[in-house]
């Protein structure tokens, strides 16, 4: 019986060790059928804090099976979070948005939304990037799409601030941010003309963000004329894009 004991114990401590390589497990995950939700809690293992993660899932349903990949890169509530440090909203906005990291020790809760139908559900966490620059992965095509997302959000606001100083450098433009907020749209219709197959050069979402952001300049700028509060707007923006080029600079360890 001891032997039987034994044997058991070594199989989960080796079990255990195999899912703690990247940094961090997937301790369990939930369905509820009153929202048709899993919620899979990921734990940190490691000793730094894990700025993003890649999930396989496999999930089966009565009518068939379902397989994709979710990747969660928490760096993008950091870099948003940075525009309100320091003010009196920091920490209801701070609420609002959600964690910026899954720290040393701590836990985050992946909500994945399924079908009525839901039969099974199966994940492997096979990348974890770190705050430190590195990363591990078993799944190394899911960690290249991470640091491409990454260096093409810092691509996405360079190009967008060139637009934005082209504008502000014509003193014939009578409205700088309406000018700024028109051309930045054309860039990025442009770039949804074409084909991109599975390259990731753009990130569509930063630019409609910054669309936005300038639209909303007359009601943001307060008593600063349009030009003071755009250079002050360009000056975060490029800290924001030197925060994602530096954490796009990834040093991959683990790989299958």
């Amino acid at each position: 019986m001891k032997h039987i004991f034994l044997a058991v114990a070594l199989l989960l401590s080796a079990h255990l060790a195999r899912s703690a390589t990247l940094g961090a497990v997937v301790q369990t995950w939930h369905f509820d059928p009153h929202t048709s939700t899993v919620t899979v809690t990921i734990v940190n293992t490691s000793q730094k804090d894990i700025t993003a993660f890649n999930l396989s899932l496999k999930i089966t349903y009565q009518t068939g099976v379902s397989e994709y990949q979710l990747s969660r890169d928490l760096l993008n509530n950091a870099v948003f979070l940075e525009r309100y440090k320091g003010t009196s909203n920091e920490q209801s906005i701070r609420q609002q948005v959600g964690p910026v990291a899954i720290p040393v020790g701590g836990s985050y809760d992946e909500k994945i939304p399924v079908q009525p139908d839901f039969k099974d559900f199966e994940v492997a966490l096979d990348v974890v990037a770190f705050s430190d620059k590195t990363a591990e992965a078993t799944n190394a095509a899911a960690l290249g799409r991470l640091v491409a997302q990454r260096k093409a959000t810092a691509l996405s606001i360079q190009k967008a601030v060139e637009i934005i100083d082209g504008v502000l450098a014509d003193s014939t433009v009578a409205n700088p941010h309406g000018e700024a907020a028109t051309k930045v749209q054309k860039r990025l219709d442009a770039w949804k003309a074409t084909v991109h197959y599975d390259v990731v050069d753009m990130d569509e979402a930063e630019l409609i963000i910054m669309v936005r952001d300038l639209k909303s300049v007359p009601a943001a700028r307060g008593s600063r004329s349009e030009a003071e509060y755009l250079k002050t707007y360009i000056d975060m923006k490029q800290k924001e894009r030197a925060t994602w080029v530096d954490q796009a600079q990834l040093v991959a360890g683990r790989q299958p």
